[in-house]
């Protein structure tokens, strides 16, 4: 059977909520989540009216990718959430950047052994010229790819790359990774695969995987079947866990977690 429409996520995520933090870190993330939440908080540079919108609270809070670092945590959060705003990453709609997505050139499908969502990327398929438009296409992806995330599955970007998987890698270019691999973290050194063997080795499940990476999923691109689908899965994942964090007092900080736990039928209340 040919797929044509994006996979269904797992009922869950991980199966057990994160380990409780060490008392140090408590207090770390008390002190980044009681500066952002102060009444008077603006945002430093903001352009515009520097109170943090509500889809902006919605988005918050980060600090293991700064290995605990306070400040720093501080600094990328503030500088993000003012990128955020300059690039538009919330005034994108599907209409504005639908004709990067007709060759299926990005595809969300699937989702490897830690349950987090595969993002296919084929530059063969490459239908417009270098363009504003193309970038955007690239990060709305990046926020789709959040909305299929179940529990327990990491949403900010520099947590949000589980494994970069890349295929028919010349030898010149796998040369100058290795050289360069020394001044790269060694965490985001270890999540880049080159022409790795993903079932082989553990990462992905053959019923998870395209045919052209040696799985079992026949996939035909058909844009009129998937580009639908995708966008009203993902709508309707992304508006069920905003109701779901503002039913638990709309606050910065409330546990991903417990707001992607809420029952169905609690929401439909």
């Amino acid at each position: 059977m040919v797929q044509t429409t994006p996979l269904l996520p797992p009922e869950s995520g991980i199966e057990r909520p994160p380990s409780p933090l060490e008392d140090k870190q408590k207090e770390k993330y008390q002190s980044l989540l009681d500066y952002f939440s102060k009444q008077d908080y603006r945002l430093s540079g903001a352009d515009e009216d520097g109170e943090l919108k509500e889809i902006e609270k919605f988005w918050l809070v980060l600090l293991r990718a700064t290995k605990w670092d306070v400040n720093e945590a501080q600094k990328r959060l503030e500088d993000t959430l003012q990128w955020r705003r300059e690039f538009g990453i919330y005034d994108i709609t599907p209409e504005d950047i639908e004709p990067e997505a007709v060759t299926g050139k990005e595809v969300l499908l699937g989702y490897d052994n830690k349950k987090q969502p595969m993002f296919y990327m084929f530059p063969s398929r490459q239908n417009t010229e270098e363009s504003p438009r193309q970038i955007q296409f690239t990060f709305y992806f990046f926020e789709l790819s959040m909305d299929l995330m179940p529990p327990g599955i990491e949403a900010h970007y520099p947590e949000r790359l589980g494994y970069a998987y890349i295929s028919n890698v010349p030898f010149l270019v796998r040369t100058f990774f290795t050289l360069i691999s020394p001044f790269i973290d060694p965490i985001s050194r270890e999540k880049m695969k080159f022409n790795p063997k993903v079932i082989e080795d553990g990462y992905i499940n053959p019923d998870q995987l395209i045919k052209e990476w040696g799985g079992q999923i026949d996939f035909e691109y058909k844009h009129e079947e998937y580009w639908p689908n995708l966008m009203e899965m993902t709508r309707n994942r992304r508006n069920l866990w905003f109701k779901n964090w503002q039913r638990m007092g709309g606050k910065i900080g409330t546990s991903e977690w417990d707001m992607k736990q809420v029952s169905q039928e609690q929401n439909a209340e």
